[in-house]
């Protein structure tokens, strides 16, 4: 994807994520994480290197069906959280590219589940942290992306704690068996906030040209 930007002129605009572009062109939740800023190398890099750290480990834990859609569902949430929390002006009218959502949202779930094992390393949390940070001393980071998908990893997270149960009998494969439910409610309500905040917007807009 990332070479189809070099060399497909308009592909980036095409797949980012705009805010007002969202209600119209909704597959821009997920394609946006597909696509990265096309003149720095160091985005993708950073990206991937997180990925390749710590997607294995998630990937053997989760299983690659629950890996793959904790992902996309992180990355989606990471666009939530640039309608959620852009201001309309300038926001909502500019192109949002990048993994990070996804990327923080498995990190985050990464430290829920390590919570529970009560051991959590130093280091993730600061790096952690300093990413969190860096957007707000260096200009042109979505940080809006990367806390949508912290809260949605975490999120995640928590529902895999609640529905994780060992063993073979009834009520284990039962608690078990609520991750799918579980998760098919997360994405409602990310889906509920995306479509209020959209309405929200557009009702204020309506408002402000009647008014």
């Amino acid at each position: 994807m990332y070479l189809g930007q070099r060399l497909v002129p308009g592909l980036t605009r095409d797949l980012s994520f705009v805010g007002v572009l969202a209600g119209s062109e909704p597959w821009r939740f997920i394609t946006s994480a597909f696509v990265h800023s096309p003149t720095s190398l160091l985005h993708i890099v950073f990206n991937m290197y997180i990925l390749y750290a710590f997607g294995p480990t998630l990937e053997g834990a989760l299983g690659r069906v629950r890996f793959l859609l904790v992902y996309l569902l992180s990355a989606v949430g990471g666009s939530i959280g640039v309608l959620l929390l852009s201001p309309l002006e300038p926001g909502w009218f500019v192109q949002v590219v990048g993994a990070s959502g996804a990327i923080f949202g498995l990190l985050l779930l990464y430290v829920v589940l390590l919570v529970r094992q009560g051991q959590v390393p130093t280091a993730l949390l600061v790096m952690i942290g300093i990413n969190l940070a860096l957007p707000f001393f260096v200009s042109g980071i979505a940080w809006e992306a990367h806390v949508g998908g912290a809260v949605t990893g975490a999120a995640l997270g928590g529902l895999l704690l609640l529905t994780s149960a060992p063993g073979r009998d009834k009520e284990a494969v039962r608690r078990r068996a609520m991750f799918w439910p579980g998760l098919v409610g997360l994405a409602a309500v990310l889906l509920g906030l995306g479509v209020f905040r959209i309405v929200q917007v557009l009702g204020a807009g309506a408002f402000m040209l009647t008014g």
